[in-house]
């Protein structure tokens, strides 16, 4: 059982209070002597505890690591604390849900675009978001620590900088798809095959999480070592990318600026041929001006633009948070949640897709129809189905034989 540092002092003081009250009660007889030697050494033990247990708060604080906050110090509940435990519960249950829908619409019916296959990639990594690394940080934003050690952090780091590196695959591999639509209209269908962008999907992942190993491989402890940090404002594990300076700049080379340049230049050329288009400036053969202009049509392009612009948006301040800290080498916490703002700001970008799907996508928007009364409303559907398919009984056709033909037609009709 652990005693709190200032219930062992209020002992002591009581202890030495009752001593005195002893030894003045006791001076007339014999045995006052006796009395006076037992308080005292009562007195002492008490003195060593107390000191033993200012050791131990001291050292606890001075080790850094995660959840290694002082144990004497009761955890005091505040308003702020219980309102970003709150925040934090409440995005984590809007992702789960609103992912969930999005994989079960996507995947609802037959048919449908290629595209769907990154899409349900990239809400697969926000779902995996809202049950692996969300949920995490509800405890810790009560309690100011991180209580699970060291390795629960470190996996926590890991899968967190998975799962975005998942999602800035994803947005790369939507914006080539639709630049084959423009760029080969007559030969996006032998291009983009569904095993072809399945074998896109599990080489996102793969890459992703092979990318992400090397500061979970570290065995040294502490920030300045690289090791994986808990940031007590977020109340997230993080990896520790400044102690790996040589392979974050070669994955930011190789991996990061090819995936930007690669949307940039996409959408350029897209938004660069719907204007060529409405300006009549394209000569081409009419098969494929035809195809051309039905693929400029649709209306996954835009889509597709703004769901990468709103991922970007949501983590660009966070990203700047970030890179200003590591070349100032100065943490900013002069203004209150900052860290904790921009951070989960990135975070509401898992459920952000939604919105824009419902709202931009006649496709997504008949699929969530269908979804909604295939499985929402499946059971007042089966009633009726089997109330009209009720077969007549023997009574009934006796009574109504000259009628029996049309009395089928009308009932197993649909």
């Amino acid at each position: 059982m652990l005693i709190s540092l200032g219930s062992v002092e209020g002992w002591q003081s009581s202890v030495a209070d009752s001593a005195a009250a002893a030894a003045a009660s006791s001076s007339s007889s014999s045995s006052s002597s006796a009395a006076s030697q037992a308080v005292t050494a009562a007195v002492s033990a008490v003195a060593a505890v107390s000191a033993a247990a200012h050791q131990s708060s001291i050292g606890a604080a001075s080790s850094g690591a995660p959840g290694s906050a002082s144990s004497v110090t009761d955890v005091i509940l505040t308003a702020e604390n219980l309102t970003q435990a709150v925040i934090i519960l409440i995005l984590d249950v809007v992702i789960i849900c609103s992912n969930l829908l999005i994989i079960a619409t996507l995947a609802t019916g037959s048919g449908g675009e290629v595209m769907n296959y990154y899409l349900i990639s990239l809400a697969a990594a926000d779902l995996l978001a809202g049950i692996l690394v969300v949920p995490l940080s509800i405890y810790p934003a009560l309690t100011d620590s991180w209580p699970l050690g060291d390795v629960l952090c470190s996996i926590a780091g890991y899968v967190e900088a998975t799962l975005w590196a998942v999602s800035v695959y994803s947005f790369m591999w939507i914006s080539v798809d639709r630049y084959l639509a423009i760029r080969k209209p007559l030969r996006y269908e032998t291009v983009q095959t569904p095993s072809r962008c399945q074998c896109w999907v599990i080489f996102t992942w793969l890459t992703s999480m092979l990318a992400c190993c090397p500061p979970l491989l570290q065995g040294s402890t502490g920030y300045a070592s690289g090791a994986p940090y808990f940031d007590p404002e977020a109340f997230v594990c993080h990896l520790n990318w400044t102690g790996m300076s040589a392979y974050s700049v070669t994955l930011i080379i190789l991996v990061l600026c090819p995936t930007l340049a690669t949307v940039a230049y996409t959408y350029f050329y897209i938004f660069s041929s719907m204007r060529k288009m409405r300006s009549s400036l394209l000569q081409q053969d009419k098969e494929y001006a035809t195809a051309l202009s039905e693929n400029l049509s649709n209306p996954t392009h835009l889509m597709s633009f703004i769901l990468v612009m709103t991922f970007w948006l949501s983590w660009l301040p966070f990203i700047c948070l970030t890179l200003y800290e590591y070349m100032a080498q100065h943490r900013i916490d002069s203004i209150p949640f900052l860290h904790f703002t921009v951070f989960w700001l990135g975070i509401c970008n898992s459920f952000f897709k939604l919105f824009i799907y419902v709202a931009m996508s006649p496709l997504f928007r008949h699929k969530l129809r269908i979804f909604c009364l295939s499985y929402l409303c499946c059971g007042a559907a089966k009633r009726n189905n089997a109330n009209n398919r009720r077969p007549l009984t023997s009574g009934s056709a006796n009574r109504n034989h000259h009628h029996h033909h049309h009395n089928n037609e009308i009932i197993y009709r649909r």
